[in-house]
C-alpha cells in the first residue's frame, strides 16, 4: 500500500493528459527518440560515405553505443544532484550541436567524438525521462501514463528518425547535410520541450 502522501500526488491517467509536462515529455520522446535512434542507422553507412574504412564507419556507431550506455548509468546519478529536466535539457542540446558539427565533420575521429555524444543524450532520454515523469505524475498510475508517452518513440520517432532520413537521402543524392541538420534541430526542440517540464509533484 502506498504512503498516503504519495497517494494525494499521484495523478490518474486522465488527469496527466491534461498537462502540459505529460505533452512536452511526449513530444521529447517523439523528436530526441527519432535523433537517437536514426544515428544507429546512419553511423556506418555515413562513415563510408566519407569515404572512411569500414573499421573506423564502425568505430562511429561504436561511440555512440558506448556512450549511450554510459550515460544510462551517469546521468540518472547526475540528476538527482542537477534536477531531471536540466540534465537532459544540457545533453539535448549538446547532440544538437552535435548533429551540425557532424554534418560537416571529414575525420573519423571527430565523427567519432560527435557520434558519442549524439549517443550520450540518447541514454540520458532512457535514463532520466522515467524519474522525471514520476516526479510530475506520481508512481500510482506511473505504469500506464508513462506507457503512454513512450508511444512517441513507438509510432513517431521511428518514422520520423530512421525511414524519413532514409528518404531523404534517397532524393537527395545521400546529402547528410541535410538530415544532420535537421536531426540536430530535433534534438534542440527537445531541449526546450524537456526545459518547459516542471515537476510540481516532487517532494
Amino acid at each position: 500500500k502506498q504512503p498516503p502522501q504519495l497517494a494525494e500526488k499521484s495523478l490518474t491517467v486522465k488527469e496527466a493528459l491534461k498537462t502540459r509536462n505529460f505533452w512536452f515529455l511526449w513530444l521529447t520522446w517523439a523528436l530526441q527518440g527519432a535523433a537517437g535512434i536514426a544515428m544507429v542507422n546512419l553511423s556506418v553507412i555515413f562513415g563510408l560515405f566519407r569515404g572512411y574504412t569500414m573499421e573506423s564507419s564502425v568505430i562511429i556507431l561504436t561511440a555512440f553505443n558506448t556512450m549511450s550506455g554510459l550515460s544510462r548509468i551517469l546521468t540518472g546519478y547526475i540528476s538527482d544532484l542537477a534536477g531531471r529536466s536540466r540534465t537532459m535539457s544540457i545533453t539535448f542540446l549538446a547532440a544538437g550541436g552535435a548533429y551540425f558539427a557532424l554534418a560537416y565533420s571529414k575525420s573519423p575521429a571527430a565523427s567519432a567524438v560527435f557520434a558519442s555524444i549524439i549517443g550520450f543524450s540518447f541514454g540520458t532520454l532512457f535514463a532520466v525521462s522515467a524519474p522525471l515523469a514520476s516526479d510530475c505524475f506520481g508512481l500510482r498510475h506511473f505504469g500506464a501514463i508513462f506507457g503512454l508517452i513512450f508511444t512517441a518513440y513507438g509510432f513517431i520517432s521511428g518514422a520520423i528518425g530512421p525511414s524519413l532520413s532514409g528518404y531523404i537521402l534517397d532524393i537527395t543524392g545521400e546529402n547528410y547535410i541535410i538530415v544532420f541538420i535537421y536531426l540536430g534541430i530535433f534534438c534542440l526542440m527537445s531541449s526546450l520541450f524537456v526545459k518547459l517540464v516542471k515537476a510540481p509533484l516532487k517532494a
